[in-house]
């Protein structure tokens, strides 16, 4: 999307989910990403083809074992649903594919679940504990909102760089650019219905952030741009060994 070919974008995101010590393990929220992104792929490549069930079953099929993994991108059901309406006309039968794509997994493993008869205890577990409205796992400590300011200024400097980002671009690549921007509103505002949500939720933030980061850097002068590449990897070693700080 970019004017020229770079591999800025991944290592935003490498930056991004390895910011934070919390960030650290396998997390099922890091998992979910891989299948967002994969999600994010199909999404791209049905712009302008007549024919893209297979594409469209594949995002929902993905963002909906994302969902198994990590709850909170169940929600994303409609992100995808938004997005196919930005990049295609409308059509009943590929939204209808999409809803397909997204319930085959439940059903697969509902399946699964009722064949040894624990199919209450999976929808117990999967949804109804992972459903509530402003739970939070932290406390709000000085280091805890110092963490969260982070994410939420590359946040503000996204939102103000919209236009930055869409000038000069081609139609497709606006488009693109649009899905990401609601990739960020569902990862932000997804924490609001998860139950005893942890910072680990800030992972799903990274993929779009990495991708618009990376824009603003190609426009930085190079100088400026090495100095806050720095700046950034010295902050996110600070909070990796911080512990053993004399601090």
């Amino acid at each position: 999307m970019a004017k020229q070919v770079t591999l800025f974008a991944g290592v935003f995101y490498i930056l991004f989910v390895s910011f934070l010590p919390e960030f650290g393990a396998l997390s099922p929220a890091l998992i979910g990403n891989t299948f967002f992104i994969i999600a994010l792929g199909e999404l791209f490549d049905s712009y302008k083809k007549y024919s893209s069930a297979a594409k469209i079953f594949n995002v929902g099929f993905s963002l909906s074992l994302a969902s198994l993994f990590y709850f909170p991108f169940i929600y994303y059901f409609f992100f995808g649903f938004i997005s196919l309406g930005i990049l295609r006309s409308f059509r009943l039968k590929e939204r209808l594919i999409l809803l397909i794509g997204f319930l085959a997994p439940y059903f697969l493993l509902s399946v699964y679940y009722f064949w040894f008869d624990r199919l209450g205890e999976f929808w117990q577990v999967h949804f109804l504990n992972n459903v509530s409205f402003f739970s939070f796992e932290w406390n709000m400590t000085l280091e805890t909102i110092a963490k969260l300011s982070f994410f939420f200024l590359s946040t503000l400097v996204c939102i103000f760089s919209y236009r930055l980002y869409r000038l000069k671009k081609d139609i497709q690549v606006q488009k693109n650019l649009d899905i990401l921007f609601w990739g960020l509103f569902f990862g932000g505002i997804s924490f609001l219905f998860q139950a005893n949500v942890s910072i680990d939720h800030l992972l799903l933030l990274a993929p779009s952030l990495a991708i618009f980061i990376s824009f603003n850097f190609l426009e930085l002068p190079r100088s400026w741009a090495e100095t806050i590449h720095l700046l950034l990897v010295i902050g996110a070693l600070f909070w990796q060994y911080k512990i053993l700080l004399p601090i």
